[in-house]
């Protein structure tokens, strides 16, 4: 059963951006064995542009190369999800931001900003803590601070998305289950 929750969960946060740097984030963690590609975050200006067109929330999930929790979020949760194309520019915009990496990014107003000061922007301070944004950097649902239970990560993620999207006015709704998501995309 958990092997099929992780098989399942194994749609998220593809590299769709051409000139975006895609990288495992359990690689980026030290994990070496992991050939799943998540995005890591270099242009918030750019997916904030994006995220504006398709009046989708940017989901960025802050980590840290020291965080067990950060480990355990990406090899059973995040790395998986990111096999598919079910989420990313679908539903919305996924990105992570390592926040003891020292190199700057460009961010929301086109002005580079160093990585823990974007956290520190949005009240960051346990990792790995989990933002909802809109195009304009608004926080549009409540983050998700750490990991309490890893099976239900992925519901807890479909709820803010939810939240994120009342929230835009964009009227989609994601159901809680990405089981019940495949069969709605795949109909």
């Amino acid at each position: 059963m958990k092997n099929m929750f992780v098989v399942i969960l194994a749609v998220f946060l593809v590299a769709c951006e051409k000139n975006e740097k895609t990288e495992p984030l359990s690689k980026q963690l030290g994990f070496s064995n992991s050939s799943v590609k998540q995005k890591e975050l270099y242009d918030l200006y750019k997916l904030a542009q994006q995220s504006k067109q398709k009046k989708l929330p940017i989901m960025l999930t802050f980590v840290a190369q020291w965080c067990d929790f950060c480990h355990l979020l990406a090899s059973e949760v995040l790395d998986p999800m990111a096999l598919g194309k079910l989420y990313e520019r679908k539903y919305m915009f996924a990105r992570y931001i390592s926040i003891d990496d020292p190199k700057p990014i460009l961010g929301i107003y086109n002005k580079t900003i160093i990585k823990s000061k974007l956290a520190a922007k949005y009240n960051v301070d346990i990792t790995p803590t989990v933002v909802f944004i809109d195009s304009t950097g608004k926080q549009v649902a409540p983050p998700i601070i750490g990991v309490a239970n890893i099976e239900m990560y992925t519901i807890l993620i479909h709820k803010a998305l939810n939240i994120a999207y009342k929230n835009m006015n964009n009227g989609m709704e994601i159901p809680p289950f990405v089981e019940d998501l495949v069969k709605i995309t795949d109909n």
